[in-house]
């Protein structure tokens, strides 16, 4: 009866002798994993070795043929840096009695025309030669933008110049202690400002300027953005004729004032005093709006005797000089490296290649 049956500590033995069996077979493939890890890493660093060796040796054996060549590729760099830099500048200006935008639509036709290579068109309207229009690579106008209120342009942009002033608002009480919204201004576009950006592909920076000062004098030739500017003037010649018959009235009140209260003046000492204090009370009104109505006078007369023309520069155009980086020196030394070791293979297993050259041709 009894050997019939299984003895249960002989299948325990059993299982426990395949788990083991088991685990001696994920040990050693895991550690034969890592050996080979291990001899590719290693054949891996001696490739890299072995290379570098070959490079030093091809070097040293060749030394003649890689200084000539790392002496032309730097020669090539300093030639190219020091002849083949472009110029480049920004201007800012005030527009004297129009909107910007205005003249940004001139400024978008004339680098459309040079996007485009009319050159004939383009020398016609700036009066340059051809080869100096042909250098004009770029156009761009910018706008200034004030993000804190005082009028002053905190950033410049020359993309999405239409996009439309920011506002935020914020709740306060009115004149009459109600509580109303107020818009205060985040991004608020300057009208009466602009920006130009040219860039050239001349290396000489008299040229550079002719090219500028000839975009300038186009702008300022302009007929619609003159016709602007002479209403501008005109309006400010009315604003000075109106401002001076001011000035003559108050004047006249003033000196109207001073009779009656001349008039009015006892002779007790205490009344005397106190149309005294009356008479200077009147002048000082009288005073200020005279001062006002004169600072209006002075303005308009600077900016008549400043703004001669449609648009009148800030700052001038400053040529920046654009030149290959010293980036470019090591970049052309490796690649008179690079061009070294093909040489160097050549010359080196030059009878196989022959060979096989022959071979394919026949």
């Amino acid at each position: 009866m009894t050997s019939g049956t299984n003895n249960p500590t002989e299948n325990t033995s059993k299982d426990s002798l395949s788990h083991s069996t088991e685990e001696i077979d994920l040990l050693s493939l895991f550690s034969s994993f890592c050996k080979n890890i291990s001899k590719g890493f290693i054949a891996i660093f001696k490739a890299i070795g072995m290379f570098f060796v070959w490079i030093l040796n091809s070097i040293l054996r060749h030394f003649v043929l890689f200084l000539i060549l790392f002496a032309l590729s730097i020669s090539i760099v300093f030639f190219l840096r020091h002849q083949n830099h472009t110029y480049e500048g920004e201007c800012s200006f005030n527009c004297n009695g129009f909107d910007n935008l205005l003249l940004d639509t001139e400024i978008s036709k004339l680098d459309h025309l040079i996007q485009n290579h009319n050159t004939l068109v383009l020398s016609s309207m700036l009066q340059l030669p051809q080869e100096s229009v042909k250098k004009i690579t770029s156009i761009h106008m910018g706008i200034g933008i004030d993000t804190d209120g005082d009028l002053v342009a905190n950033e410049i942009t020359y993309k999405k110049k239409y996009r439309a002033n920011l506002y935020e608002e914020i709740k306060g009480k009115s004149k009459d202690m109600e509580e109303k919204f107020f818009q205060k201004p985040l991004r608020v576009r300057l009208p009466n400002t602009g920006y130009l950006y040219i860039t050239t592909s001349t290396n000489n920076a008299n040229e550079f300027n002719t090219i500028t000062q000839s975009i300038i004098k186009y702008i300022n030739k302009n007929s619609f953005l003159t016709a602007c500017f002479q209403s501008h003037i005109n309006i400010n010649l009315l604003l000075l004729q109106e401002y001076a018959k001011q000035i003559q009235m108050l004047d006249s009140l003033q000196i109207i004032e001073y009779i009656e209260n001349s008039r009015r003046a006892q002779p007790t000492g205490s009344t005397i005093i106190y149309t005294a204090n009356a008479d200077n009370k009147g002048k000082q009104l009288f005073h200020a709006d005279i001062l006002a109505l004169n600072e209006k006078e002075n303005n308009i007369h600077s900016d008549l005797a400043i703004n001669k023309s449609p648009i009148t520069i800030l700052s001038n155009f400053y040529p920046i000089s654009r030149q290959l980086s010293f980036a470019t020196y090591p970049l052309m030394l490796l690649f008179s490296l690079l061009i070294g070791l093909l040489l160097c293979l050549i010359m080196d297993h030059h009878k196989a290649i022959i060979q096989y050259i022959q071979k394919q041709q026949k």
